[in-house]
C-alpha cells in the first residue's frame, strides 16, 4: 500500500489521503474522507462537506482512474461496501 495525497488543494482536510491496494485480482481504492459514498462516483458530485468541489472531483478521478472501475473503489461511509466486497466478519469486508 501507498497513500496517494489528493491533487490540488482539497480543503476538507488538507492534502487528505487515499490508498490504493494492489491486491491479488487488481487494484482496489480506499476513498476515505475523499468520497463518501458511491453516489459521489455514480452521480460525478463532490463530497458536502468539502471547501473545494473542483479538487475534490480532481480526487474522485484520479481514485477511480487508478481502480479502473467504480466497483473497486471503497468509500469511506457507505453501506454499499458490504455488498461490493465479501464480508470477513461482523461489520467489516474483505478487500480482494
Amino acid at each position: 500500500m501507498r497513500p496517494i495525497a489528493s491533487p490540488g488543494c482539497e480543503k476538507h482536510s488538507f492534502a487528505s489521503q487515499w490508498v490504493a491496494v494492489q491486491t491479488s485480482t487488481g487494484v482496489v481504492v480506499l476513498a476515505s474522507d475523499n468520497a463518501y459514498l458511491c453516489g459521489n462516483f455514480e452521480r460525478r458530485v463532490p463530497i458536502a462537506q468539502t471547501l473545494d468541489s473542483a479538487s475534490n472531483l480532481r480526487t474522485q478521478d484520479a481514485m477511480q482512474g487508478k481502480a479502473g472501475t467504480q466497483d473497486r473503489i471503497d468509500p469511506g461511509n457507505d453501506r454499499a461496501v458490504f455488498v461490493r466486497f465479501p464480508a470477513a466478519g461482523t461489520g467489516a469486508v474483505r478487500v480482494r
